[in-house]
């Protein structure tokens, strides 16, 4: 909603103070002046987790479903990921006079905007080249099943129920018709259903159909 409110004299002079504060860091240099690099090391739990980012950044990128307009400016993020991580460091340590040491508040509030940036990426692309709900619903499910360790097995009720996705069409048989398609141009996709017999509540026989989803990431065209 609209607003009078202005940045604060607090808030000018605390961005002033830490951009001074960064000024002021120097380097180190040899005998002929030249500045001596200096390494910046991670905490433990630090490179962890910037570690497992990291992969499901470049998983994210090999599911099937993700559009080939995004792999340019999402390989670019790859690197500004570490680049945030490294100035969010910086500004804390020049603030708080600690160890120049990544720490894990780096790395998630670096994850939280190079996440930020890559929704704005897919709205932006998506707006120039075009956005395939088809395409994001697949690359949904891919993920949702990548993140079940690349496969998942249940009724198509328990995958329109646990699927989290805005693409996901209103019934559960719409979907599973969906992926049984996807799966025949999709080569990282793989899709099976069967029939499934099992005992009721009073000891019944019953038969109910299962799907078997998994996924393969892709790496140069190939689908391993």
């Amino acid at each position: 909603m609209w607003t009078e409110d202005e940045v604060s004299d607090g808030a000018k002079a605390a961005y002033q103070d830490l951009y001074e504060r960064l000024r002021a860091l120097g380097m180190d240099a040899d005998e002929l002046g030249d500045p001596i690099e200096k390494p910046v090391t991670f905490a433990t739990e630090a490179k962890q987790l910037y570690i497992e980012s990291y992969n499901n950044h470049r998983l994210e990128m090999s599911l099937p479903g993700f559009p080939a307009y995004l792999r340019s400016p999402f390989s670019k993020l790859e690197a500004y990921f570490l680049r945030i991580t490294l100035i969010l460091a910086a500004c804390r340590f020049a603030l708080e006079g600690v160890a120049e040491r990544v720490e894990t508040g780096d790395v998630t509030r670096a994850l939280a905007l190079t996440n930020y940036f890559k929704e704005q990426a897919r709205r932006v692309f998506g707006a120039l080249c075009g956005q395939d709900s088809h395409s994001r619903l697949l690359e949904d499910c891919a993920w949702f099943v990548s993140e079940r360790g690349g496969s998942w097995k249940g009724t198509p009720t328990d995958l329109h129920e646990e699927l989290i996705s805005e693409y996901k069409p209103d019934r559960p048989d719409e979907l599973s018709k969906f992926l049984k398609e996807a799966a025949e141009y999709e080569p990282g996709f793989s899709y099976e259903s069967d029939t499934e017999r099992y005992k009721g509540d009073v000891g019944e026989w019953k038969s109910r159909r299962v799907l078997t989803l998994s996924v393969g990431k892709r790496r140069n065209g190939v689908t391993v």
